[in-house]
């Protein structure tokens, strides 16, 4: 059997491998999970082809329930191995668009994505990621962050 290229190319082929990677799931399970994250309409014209293109391609294999004739379907080793190496890409460009709306705090310099105190000190704006940062640093007496929960 000669296997065809797989392609990854939106979010609904991404995101039926990441839900796959979670457990094994029916056709229709995917269908309806991946309607209601991804709020519009996917059609079983999208999905069904491409689990067949997975199983083509041994990233995905299928059991058949006796009763109702159901498939459900479930990463072979190569198919973890491919989403743990899509996970691994979309990791790094989801670090890239996270990161450039880190701010760092002008105490402990960990990062902030969101939230955090600013504190107008000196004619300046700063950021802080607590209220306790904020203190120590114009505290002379205090060199480093006492939130509670350190």
């Amino acid at each position: 059997m000669e296997k065809d290229k797989v392609k990854i190319t939106n979010i609904v082929k991404f995101y039926t491998l990441a839900l796959l990677y979670e457990k094994p799931r029916h056709g229709y399970e995917i269908i309806k999970n991946l309607s209601n994250t991804l709020d519009k309409g996917v059609s079983a014209g999208e999905i069904y082809p491409f689990l067949e293109l997975l199983n083509k391609n041994n990233y995905v294999a299928f059991r058949t329930e006796k009763l109702r004739g159901k498939k459900t379907y479930h990463l072979t080793r190569e198919g973890r191995n491919l989403v743990k190496e899509l996970f691994s890409r979309s990791g790094a460009l989801a670090n890239a668009l996270i990161g450039s709306r880190l701010e760092i705090c002008a105490h402990c310099n960990c990062e902030i994505y969101k939230g955090g105190v600013e504190e107008r000190i000196k004619g300046r704006t700063l950021r802080f990621c607590c209220k306790y940062c904020a203190k120590s640093y114009t505290s002379k007496s205090e060199k480093y962050c006492r939130r509670p929960d350190m």
